[in-house]
């Protein structure tokens, strides 16, 4: 048995907590899935890493079995 799945898949960063506590309910109620993600390290200018506050959120198109 395969699965197939299609989705979308969306990734965003955000300044403060409660700004991603406001989105994330938002995409939620659009009838997406918080993949669990919530800091990730991007690089800065000076070429340091640094982590910021982020949200991967997933929509599945089409679900199925083969």
């Amino acid at each position: 048995m395969k699965l197939l799945w299609n989705a979308i898949v969306e990734k965003y960063e955000y300044s403060t907590k409660d700004e991603r506590q406001m989105h994330k309910r938002q995409m939620i109620k659009e009838g997406y899935e918080d993949t669990g993600l919530v800091t990730q390290s991007v690089p800065g200018e000076d070429g340091i890493y640094r982590r910021v506050l982020c949200g991967e959120y997933r929509k599945y198109i089409t679900k199925r079995q083969s």
